[in-house]
């Protein structure tokens, strides 16, 4: 009994949903945040779609989230300096904005 740990000092799990909210609520609560990024922070509408096109067509996709990094696809590939966690990226980081504006460039979505 003396060894319980206290629940204030759990640690949870990152693939646990925070503080008991519904999946579908949690989901609409990171649509909202996407929305809200900055624009000099977010990648364009075109390849924020393609990048969730890219992950969902990914075996490492579970419920919305990247199993080989942890986080929720939705808000990584809205972030323009976030790429593809895998060893060989299927997107990459969009560093500086006239990659954005470059269709020439095949492995930038």
């Amino acid at each position: 009994m003396g060894s319980e740990i206290p629940r204030a000092a759990w640690i949870r799990c990152r693939k646990c949903l925070p503080g008991g909210m519904s999946k579908e609520a949690f989901f609409e609560d990171l649509e909202r945040y996407v929305e809200r990024i900055s624009p000099d922070e977010r990648v364009s509408e075109e390849s924020y779609w393609k990048r969730l096109e890219i992950c969902r067509a990914c075996g490492q996709l579970q419920e919305g989230m990247c199993r080989i990094c942890g986080c929720y696809v939705q808000l990584r590939a809205a972030l323009k300096v976030k790429g593809c966690p895998e060893v060989h990226p299927r997107w990459t980081a969009q560093l500086t904005p006239s990659v954005d504006d470059n269709p020439q460039r095949a492995d930038v979505v």
